[in-house]
Formats: C-alpha cells, sequence, structure tokens
C-alpha cells in the first residue's frame, strides 16, 4: 500500500517545516494530491522529488548552545536531554554539535557551519532544544530560508515530544543537586584541610572531588 503522508508527517519526512511545504505549495513549487475526503496528501514520489536519491546522505544534526564557559554543567544537561529524546522519539542522529556562545552573536564558528551545510544540502534535519538555542531573534527568516526541523516548537507552533520539557527539568534538577552535594564536599574537604587532617582531606579530594561527576 502506497504511503500517504499529510503536512506535518511530509515536512519531518524531508526534513523541513510545515511552513516552508506550505510555501513551496503556495509558490507553486509542489503540488498536493487530494483524498475522496478531500484531505490532501504527498506520498513517496513527491519526498524523491524533493530529496531525490541524496535523501539518506542528508544528515540529522542536534545543536546544542550556552552563552558562557560558566554555564558548562547546564550544557550537559541540554545535551543529556537531547539524547533521551532523541532516543524516545526514535530519531537516528548522525552529528551533535556543541557550542558556547551568546544567541545574538551570528559569527559563532558553529552555528555559521551548520548554516552552510543546510544551504549546501547536506543537513536535511537540524534539531535544537527550543529555538533560543539557535538565535535569540531571526529564527523564523532563518526557518523561511533554511527550513530546518527543531525538537520543541517548530515555527508554526507545533509541538515535537511533548515530554520533551519534562526530561530538561528532570536532567536539570539532576545538575543542581549533583552540584550542591559537590559543594558539601569541597566545604567538607577544606575543612579538614584547615584542620590538620591533611589524609582525609586527600582522600575526599581524591575519591570525590578528582573530577566533574
Amino acid at each position: 500500500m502506497e504511503k500517504h503522508y499529510n503536512i506535518s508527517d511530509f515536512a519531518r519526512r524531508i526534513g523541513r517545516s510545515a511552513s516552508t511545504v506550505r510555501r513551496w505549495e503556495r509558490d507553486g513549487l509542489l503540488k498536493s494530491k487530494r483524498l475522496s475526503s478531500g484531505h490532501r496528501y504527498f506520498d513517496e514520489d513527491d519526498v524523491r522529488g524533493i530529496l531525490g536519491k541524496a535523501d539518506e546522505k542528508r544528515l540529522t544534526v542536534v545543536y546544542c548552545r550556552v552563552s558562557s564557559h560558566g554555564q558548562k554543567d547546564d550544557l550537559q544537561s541540554q545535551v543529556s536531554a537531547m539524547k533521551q529524546y532523541c532516543l524516545g522519539a526514535g530519531i537516528a542522529v548522525d552529528e551533535w554539535v556543541q557550542e558556547v556562545g551568546g544567541g545574538m552573536n551570528f559569527k559563532r564558528k558553529q552555528f555559521l557551519s551548520l548554516m552552510d551545510r543546510i544551504a549546501a544540502g547536506d543537513i536535511g534535519r537540524l534539531i535544537v532544544a527550543h529555538k533560543d538555542r539557535l538565535v535569540r531573534f531571526g529564527f523564523d527568516l532563518l526557518d523561511h530560508n533554511k527550513g530546518y526541523t527543531e525538537a520543541f516548537t517548530d515555527s508554526d507552533g507545533d509541538h515535537h515530544g511533548q515530554n520533551f520539557g519534562k526530561v530538561m527539568t528532570d536532567c536539570s534538577d539532576k545538575v543542581s543537586a549533583a552540584g550542591k552535594q559537590r559543594n558539601k564536599l569541597h566545604a567538607l574537604e577544606k575543612k579538614h584541610r584547615e584542620a590538620g587532617r591533611i589524609a582525609k582531606a586527600d582522600r575526599i579530594k581524591k575519591n570525590n572531588l578528582g573530577r566533574k561527576k
């Protein structure tokens, strides 16, 4: 049986946003078919027409960003949440990109590289936790020109993965709890060292504070 796609499913299939597909249809670049019920649909011929034989070569990339180096714990929390989301959604990710830099800085090295690769057709799907992880302003303009997919909320306001917010909150809570525990251990190590219990302090440092947990 031939597979039919509604506009949202078709957009995900080709790695574009639903708004981009609507624009293509409005501009006459793409023509939908109609079911007997009157609902429009697309099929695999339309997929091949858009992607051609390069479909399997186009990458799915996840982009995670924080504004400063002091937020590296938040960056790892974001990465962990995205991994959990993609696993639960059955999304096969080809590449993970992490970057530290302000969302209003359009000269970020990784950001510019992604935009170039999308324009060249190398990336078919770019997933971010939220619009502001990619840019603080101008997301809709980028979406109009590039036509990528976003994990949490796309330019049409559609949500992908209703549990994503909970995943982010859970990961953030875990990072926060781990940070509080680490601070307690730092205080304990300092207390023993100041009291002259150097061996005890060294053991706490080696076994609990030797690397970031």
